[in-house]
């Protein structure tokens, strides 16, 4: 896959601006849309580097919440589940 490397959005005085993107698209093979937990965790806790922070965005809003509690707390990887339409500064 490959995405954009640049994306053209408002910035704090609203005015547009051209925003450099410094990101890559991975496929990973074999990695379903529908893991169970157990999945998903040896996945996160096998990655390298492991990730600053987590966002979980996609599921029943009880589920991603224990997901991300659990995340947290045993995973020692901090995770946030945004609210619709919240925003986070990524650098």
């Amino acid at each position: 896959q490959k995405g954009v490397n640049e994306v053209t959005m408002m910035d704090n005085e609203g005015k547009m601006a051209v925003v450099q993107v410094k990101m890559r698209v991975a496929s990973i093979e074999g990695f379903s849309g529908h893991s169970d937990r157990r999945q998903l965790v040896n996945y996160l806790t096998h990655l390298k580097p492991k990730p600053e922070r987590i966002f979980v965005c996609h599921g029943e809003k009880q589920k991603i919440s224990n997901l991300a509690n659990y995340l947290n707390n045993k995973v020692g990887i901090p995770t946030i589940v945004p609210a619709v339409l919240e925003t986070f500064r990524l650098l």
